[in-house]
């Protein structure tokens, strides 16, 4: 059976620079760096096979990626002409990931509730550091 045929990318002389820009930036954020060298390097006609092999990232991120984008494209056009000073947030959106399946966490802990802010992500030292305060009170 025949593999399905990667949606070809296509640029604009605006959005270009932009991912160029994040590609090679140094304080960007990795996640956005990677995103960024995925969509250029399959504007060049780079199969996604040799994107990851290349960048040593797996075949089904840079399909991921590669597909989100095409699907994206079409807005991103559209905002290009319509509200061209939005386009470096709508690009930024199209990279972004997906929001998270299932109800959002929350932590109970000396009754008291603390649910982090939308769309926070929380690593064990900001989670540490966030419920001090409630685990002092119940100290008290």
């Amino acid at each position: 059976m025949a593999r399905p045929i990667a949606p070809r990318i296509e640029l604009t002389h605006k959005v270009r620079p932009i991912l160029e820009a994040w590609a090679k930036g140094t304080h960007t954020a990795l996640h956005l760096k990677q995103r960024a060298t995925i969509i250029l390097r399959a504007a060049e006609g780079t199969t996604n096979q040799a994107i990851a092999a290349e960048t040593g990232w797996s075949r089904t991120m840079v399909k991921r990626w590669r597909n989100r984008w095409a699907q994206a494209a079409p807005e991103i056009a559209a905002q290009e002409v319509l509200k061209p000073w939005t386009l470096q947030r709508q690009v930024a959106a199209a990279l972004q990931d997906a929001p998270r399946p299932g109800k959002p966490c929350r932590f109970r802990d000396c009754g008291a509730d603390f649910a982090p802010p939308s769309g926070a992500v929380l690593n064990r030292g900001r989670l540490k550091a966030a419920l001090n305060p409630l685990l002092a009170q119940s100290h008290d």
